[in-house]
């Protein structure tokens, strides 16, 4: 239980700042204090104003821009991700699959236009999002153009061509965070535990 949430704790936080929503990333830290504290929940001022949560002006993209879309058969993430999309940009995105698949995606997405992905060409002023179960799961060393972005459906997005980074990124993260941040939670844990315990036995 202990790993899991910890293991949490360090996606919530590492995600929350590559969003650059700071405000988020603290008030999770500061609700472990309040927790070991006792306090959870009584203070007005430990509850920090929620950022918008528009991913896309990170990366200074104009809603201008035409969007190909390349989904994974995992449909309830694809059709989250074509919605964002599909929201965010002024021209429906195209989405491009094996040519096996393009009758399949058209049922799935009606009123879509379905290409084959063999056949795109790139263009100027034009983004090609690849669909992803979880960001952390985009591969590496996938020698794909400039102008192409991985996204999930939790609305993380990363160029291709930075994705490596990204994961070592992440993995320094997670050396900072288990040794030493994990001692200290684990330690506020234990202290919270035998508080409760102790009011048990009376």
């Amino acid at each position: 239980m202990m790993k899991n949430s910890n293991s949490k704790k360090l996606e919530l936080t590492f995600f929350s700042n590559e969003k650059k929503k700071y405000n988020s990333a603290i008030s999770r830290l500061l609700s472990i204090e309040d927790l070991q504290r006792g306090s959870l929940g009584k203070r007005d001022d430990r509850i920090l104003q929620k950022e918008a949560d528009d991913p896309f002006k990170l990366f200074h993209v104009q809603k201008s821009y035409s969007i190909i879309f390349i989904p994974i058969n995992k449909m309830m993430f694809s059709r989250k991700i074509f919605k964002d999309l599909a929201d965010f940009f002024e021209q429906k995105p195209v989405i491009a699959t094996p040519k096996n698949q393009i009758s399949f995606f058209k049922k799935e997405f009606p009123s879509t236009e379905v290409i084959d992905v063999a056949s795109i060409k790139i263009q100027d002023r034009q983004l090609i999002f690849y669909a992803v179960d979880h960001i952390m799961n985009s591969p590496q060393g996938n020698n794909l153009s400039d102008n192409s972005i991985f996204i999930d459906c939790f609305l993380n997005i990363k160029p291709a061509n930075q994705i490596e980074n990204f994961l070592t990124s992440y993995e320094t993260y997670k050396d900072i965070f288990m040794n030493i941040f994990k001692p200290v939670l684990e330690d506020k844990f234990k202290t919270i535990f035998t508080r409760l315990s102790q009011k048990q036995i009376r």
